[in-house]
């Protein structure tokens, strides 16, 4: 067995991915520190980080940041960038918006199993209308973003159509019970102009 000594605490630990990370640029193709001095070398370096942003702003609409995701450069403003302290620049790898398309995706797959481009594509061929309204959502769910529901059904896990937040509220109250909607329909065709609020008794 090969060994290799850690240029941080001095150690001989064997030559494998159990001590030491990969590094395709080191000449045997792992770093030179072992993977426990990487380690506190990182949580050092984030409490370093963390202690120095808390008192200090890590915004600055003079200078600019590029966006590690969608590779955009932006300002460091509160507009495009979310607070890090444990970052060296105290602020996000990733703009705001690629965050979030980030989270809205991993929500919509451990929820739904479908991707934000398959939600995008269901709400394309709705012309952003609710599939039982018609309307437009006016409600805002995800940051600035106004989107309607993903519509499923409990039993089956299949996915309907989008939905409106009125509607899909209005489906759970339900329990998307079909005989009784119509018993609701059946029930304000019989009364609603009888019992209106605006009837006299």
């Amino acid at each position: 067995m090969n060994y290799k000594t850690c240029s941080k605490c001095g150690r001989e630990l064997p030559m494998n991915t159990e001590y030491f990370y990969q590094d395709r640029n080191g000449r045997d193709g792992l770093k030179s520190k072992c993977i426990e001095c990487v380690k506190q070398s990182v949580k050092k370096r984030a409490e370093m980080n963390r202690s120095y942003w808390k008192t200090h702003d890590p915004y600055n609409e003079n200078e600019t940041k590029i966006c590690r995701v969608c590779r955009k450069e932006y300002p460091k403003t509160k507009e495009y960038w979310y607070k890090h302290i444990r970052r060296g620049s105290g602020l996000s790898y990733e703009c705001k918006l690629s965050h979030d398309k980030f989270m809205r995706d991993k929500n919509l797959r451990k929820r739904f199993g479908i991707t934000l481009d398959q939600y995008n594509k269901m709400f394309e061929e709705q012309d952003g209308r609710c599939a039982i309204c018609g309307k437009e959502e006016t409600i805002i769910r995800h940051s600035d973003d106004v989107s309607l529901a993903v519509d499923h059904d409990h039993k089956t896990g299949k996915i309907r159509k989008l939905v409106c937040h009125s509607c899909n509220v209005g489906l759970g109250f339900f329990s998307d019970d079909v005989e009784l909607l119509e018993k609701a329909i059946k029930y304000l065709k019989s009364n609603g102009k009888k019992y209106g609020y605006n009837q006299k008794f």
